[in-house]
């Protein structure tokens, strides 16, 4: 898009990203916008009355571009982000019971819907659990923004949690064997791989067995 595309009053696209692909898209203002799997967003075709703001379900990496007179807020049902410039990853699926943003270069802004309010640093990712309260901690960002690099990458991570990621990526449903118990995970898988190969490394170093059949993942404790 760009800003000669429209003159007339705001028109909002909304763009929906299936299971088992990913979408790279650039705004009116120059704002870079990576779209995971499972991911819908509303945005206007332009920018208007120094107003940026796009709806966000699912999880996309932002590339803002620095505008100091228009403020850039990502909105979500339980979580807002505001910035002018800066590059920052909004994962809304909730995989692990929580919602999160990741601050990669910048300054962000997040707010809660009850009126709470942080302000990130590079480095830092705001959690937001089933409590409605944030929580500002300081981990390893590659387990947030590999996705944008077509990565999975996993560091002691529930193999429920990695197997929801695992569904919308690859378009499949998985069914867990009545003898399943959590296993976790730690390791980088590219996601140009195979189903397949992905299974297959993930079982060399946790006790599961997994059959694919006709799209349907069937987990079950190794014998």
């Amino acid at each position: 898009y760009t800003p000669s595309d429209t003159l007339h009053a705001t028109e909002y696209n909304t763009l929906i990203i299936p299971r088992g692909t990913f979408f790279h898209l650039m705004l009116s203002d120059g704002t870079r916008i990576w779209l995971n799997a499972d991911t819908k967003i509303t945005y206007p075709v332009t920018f208007a009355n120094g107003n940026r703001e796009v709806y966000l379900e699912g999880e996309a990496f932002f590339d803002v571009k620095k505008n100091e007179s228009a403020p850039f807020t990502v909105k979500t049902d339980r979580l807002n982000v505001r910035v002018l410039g800066t590059e920052f990853n909004v994962n809304t699926f909730a995989d692990n019971g929580h919602i999160s943003t990741a601050l990669v270069k910048g300054a962000v802004e997040v707010f809660g819907t009850n009126g709470e309010v942080h302000r990130l640093h590079p480095g830092q990712v705001a959690t937001m659990n089933t409590d409605g309260k944030i929580r500002v901690t300081q981990p390893e960002l590659k387990p947030y923004v590999a996705w944008v690099d077509d990565m999975f990458c996993f560091r002691n991570t529930p193999l429920s949690e990695i197997l929801k990621q695992v569904e919308r990526y690859y378009n499949v449903k998985v069914i867990y064997g009545a003898d399943y118990q959590e296993e976790y995970y730690t390791g980088d898988i590219s996601r140009n791989k195979p189903l397949q190969t992905l299974l297959d490394v993930v079982e060399m170093t946790i006790p599961v067995k997994f059959e694919l059949l006709d799209q349907v993942i069937y987990i079950k404790k190794k014998g």
